[in-house]
């Protein structure tokens, strides 16, 4: 699928019929919205589309398509064994490569998804964390885990002093 064309969804409408739509679930040029999903849900490859980091699942999207996403260990929201890639010398999963980045984290969505989440990770190399999700589920940094080759422990790093220190840092520096 040519990655140079802007795939609107009149684009899509049109060529529907001689468009895979395999291909055209991973293209990070289509103008992804929910009428665009909505529209050909049963035509999308849904393990393309769940990681997809060109989506920008927010609550109303993930509450609409929940059934579809797929949560698999190895391509989305929950961790495992993954692939690691060197990014600025430090190691990341692809999930946090093209998915954690994009969206704000609240507890909203943490917790109705909790169990299909990997939140330590998430925590880890999220931007965006409302800081309630922090203090609702601190016991989970509490904890060694292993990740990749290492293991870390954050208790001494998500203590409520240090989050409230680094979060009043970040929000003047942002």
């Amino acid at each position: 699928m040519n990655e140079s064309i802007k795939w609107s969804l009149d684009k899509i409408v049109r060529f529907q019929n001689k468009i895979d739509f395999n291909f055209l679930s991973s293209n990070k040029t289509v103008v992804w919205n929910e009428e665009t999903i909505k529209s050909f849900e049963e035509k999308w490859n849904w393990h393309y589309l769940s990681f997809n980091p060109s989506i920008k699942w927010d609550h109303d999207l993930l509450s609409k398509f929940e059934d579809k996403i797929v949560w698999d260990v190895k391509n989305n929201l929950k961790g495992g064994n993954s692939t690691y890639k060197n990014i600025g010398g430090e190691y990341l999963d692809d999930y946090s490569l093209l998915r954690i980045f994009c969206m704000t984290w609240n507890l909203l969505i943490i917790d109705k998804y909790f169990n299909n989440l990997d939140l330590w990770r998430i925590c880890k190399h999220s931007r965006k964390i409302d800081i309630d999700v922090f203090l609702k589920y601190k016991n989970i940094f509490d904890q060694e885990y292993a990740y990749g080759t290492k293991h870390h422990k954050h208790s001494d790093w998500f203590d409520e002093e240090t989050l409230f220190r680094r979060a009043g840092k970040y929000w003047r520096q942002h």
